[in-house]
């Protein structure tokens, strides 16, 4: 992606990594990038209905059966290249909604997308539909439709079952019925299925007195929902991801919650988190309507015993706020192929926590986990690239790049893959001087006080 004029960055270049970290100076443009990005994450999922039923209805309506096949590489090089005409012809559109501001803050800003931004975004999800075969059904009032597909190695095989309810009065196939419901349910599957976007959260750096205030800031008040067709802008202050945050934090339910702690991967990484970051988890109480924290008492085999005693989050430490609406992801939310933003994660945190952070981000990432931080910590930095570093040196199967570029208030500089990079002059050469300096004090302080 191409982003030239915006806000403070006169120009730059990003090419998103598994994990991709915009670090470097305050006001220079990182939270900028984001917004954009998460904006643009946010259109591709609802376009991409709209880009499927193009694709599909091609085929559905010149078949000669109930069958049809469809190729993998070509539907991934159709949705590409829709997807990414949609938006270098609309994202731009779409800044005053994504940043809450007037049209006339982005008179200048040009934007550019590329194929590449989103060809390894559709190998992942070809990647994720490992199954042989699979079917799914569409419930209506007097009938079920049924597709079965059979995941060859080059296309699927979709066919239509169930047709009772699709045959007219003279027994003969309704075929204008039958091309819709094929189309409505090979809708559902690909969106769902194949180009599946599970989650697109974005935890922002303002998170602390959201998540002490939520009840305050209502959902009334935040912005409207994102529509690429308003021709009005919202009268509220926040923007896009501010209010999709407060709309997340008001849909957290932590008593229905508990029911979906299933998936082995989430339970083991949600107890480091518990354990090694936040050491202890949050509870609900109904009656009191409010969130509270419970510090460990113990560990033992893995199992986390927790204190009696609750404490209010509005009292908790900082950085037990600044954690409560990630926990709940963590916890019960991600999924592979899921896009996580995060402004500043080591906001709070002592340089332990933060290098602990960082490593759990990256066994996010491979967990499927798509990661976007912006940061300016010189501990979760390091702690990224070694993670990376010994997964390849004890020979793990990873599939992490993670791509760094450094926001300073002139440019945007390209760090690239971080596991490839042995020194980071950003924060180096800070070190050095701040050391030199040390010792030139220490010098000049002996002799002083020699003489």
């Amino acid at each position: 992606m191409l982003v030239e004029k915006l806000g403070p960055v006169k120009k730059c270049n990003i090419e998103l990594g598994q994990e991709t970290i915009l670090l470097g100076k305050n006001n220079s443009g990182k939270t900028y990038i984001s917004y954009l990005l998460y904006g643009m994450y946010k259109r591709v999922d609802q376009e991409k209905l709209r880009f499927l039923e193009e694709f599909l209805g091609k085929l559905i309506d010149t078949r000669s059966s109930l069958t049809i096949q469809v190729d993998k590489s070509e539907m991934s090089k159709y949705l590409i290249e829709k997807i990414v005409e949609d938006l270098n012809t609309n994202l731009i559109k779409d800044l005053p909604i994504i940043f809450n501001a007037s049209q006339n803050d982005f008179s200048e800003t040009k934007l550019k997308i590329f194929n590449s931004d989103f060809e390894d975004f559709f190998e992942k999800s070809l990647a994720r539909t490992k199954s042989a075969n699979e079917k799914i059904s569409l419930k209506g009032i007097t009938s079920t439709i049924t597709l079965n597909i059979k995941n060859m190695e080059e296309y699927w095989e979709v066919t239509l079952e169930e047709l009772d309810s699709l045959f007219d009065e003279e027994n003969d196939l309704d075929f204008d019925r039958t091309n819709k419901a094929f189309l409505k349910v090979a809708i559902i599957f690909f969106s769902r299925k194949v180009f599946a976007m599970p989650s697109i959260l974005y935890i922002p750096a303002e998170r602390n007195g959201i998540n002490v205030f939520r009840k305050e800031l209502s959902i009334k008040r935040s912005t409207k929902s994102f529509d690429i067709n308003s021709e009005s802008l919202p009268s509220e202050k926040y923007p896009l991801p501010i209010s999709d945050y407060m709309k997340y934090l008001n849909r957290i339910d932590l008593t229905v919650a508990e029911k979906f702690l299933d998936k082995e991967s989430r339970i083991n990484i949600w107890n480091r988190f518990s354990a090694d970051i936040l050491k202890g988890k949050y509870e609900y109480d109904i009656e009191q309507n409010e969130y509270y924290y419970r510090e460990i008492y113990s560990t033992n085999n893995e199992k986390i015993k927790y204190k009696q005693k609750k404490i209010p989050l509005q009292i908790s430490s900082s950085s037990i706020k600044s954690l409560f609406g990630l926990e709940y992801y963590i916890k019960y939310l991600f999924s592979e192929g899921d896009i996580l933003f995060i402004d500043e994660p080591e906001m709070n945190l002592d340089p332990e926590n933060q290098t602990k952070f960082a490593e759990l981000l990256v066994e996010l990432s491979k967990l499927g986990v798509k990661i976007i931080i912006s940061s300016h910590s010189d501990y979760l930095i390091r702690s990224t690239t070694n993670k990376i570093l010994n997964a390849k040196v004890n020979e793990e199967d990873i599939n992490c790049k993670v791509m760094g570029y450094y926001f300073n208030v002139n440019d945007v500089r390209t760090i690239g893959d971080l596991s490839e990079v042995e020194y980071i002059d950003i924060f180096d050469d800070i070190n050095v001087k701040l050391e030199d300096e040390y010792f030139l004090l220490k010098n000049m302080l002996n002799q002083k006080e020699s003489n």
